[in-house]
């Protein structure tokens, strides 16, 4: 996916009226990959997927996750994500990607065993309060140089979102559980 593909789909899904996860849901038998959105936003969401990608099929399935972990092991182990760096560092700019970032994701998730269930989540919430305007006015202010700032514009050219990654396991055992969540967690780490 080209990036500046990849960016104005996500700025379509940026004025709805609730957030959106993604999730890529590991189970025994293989991988589903879920955007999960609230009643109202369901059919704004349909549209933005099936204008951007066509030549998929989607389905519509309320609580499914929910289902899948009432069907797994019973201990789980569950890590949410922070930033390691200021905010301000860009992300990787091409226009395409040469290696799809989440193929160790995707190796990770397909190890399961029966009864095991992995979980990697990404939710998107658009940024409410007028982060841009305000970190550009402090920035030009402390920012000498101007480097900072002229990144920072760059950044603020895109509606903002506040993002949470988290990855959860299920196993039969808790060491089962943890070290699902480390190998996914390291992949996804990786990415």
């Amino acid at each position: 996916v080209r990036t500046a593909f990849a960016q104005e789909f996500l700025a379509h899904l940026h004025n709805l009226a609730f957030p959106v996860c993604f999730e890529l849901i590991g189970l025994p038998d293989g991988i589903v990959v879920q955007l999960c959105c609230s009643d109202v936003d369901t059919p704004e969401v349909s549209q933005i997927l099936e204008a951007f990608f066509p030549e998929i099929r989607t389905r519509h399935h309320r609580g499914f996750l929910a289902s899948c972990w009432s069907e797994t092991a019973r201990f789980g182990c569950f890590v949410d994500f922070g930033l390691s760096e200021h905010f301000l560092s860009p992300l990787a700019d091409s226009p395409a990607l040469e290696n799809d970032p989440l193929i160790g994701v995707i190796g990770a998730l397909n190890t399961l065993e029966e009864a095991e269930l992995g979980l990697v989540q990404v939710c998107f919430e658009p940024a409410r309060s007028p982060w841009a305007e305000d970190l550009l006015s402090v920035l030009s202010i402390a920012d000498a140089s101007g480097s900072a700032t002229a990144v920072a514009r760059r950044k603020m050219s895109q509606p903002l979102s506040a993002v949470l990654v988290r990855t959860a396991s299920f196993s039969d055992s808790g060491k089962g559980a943890f070290a699902r969540v480390r190998s996914i967690g390291n992949a996804l780490i990786a990415a």
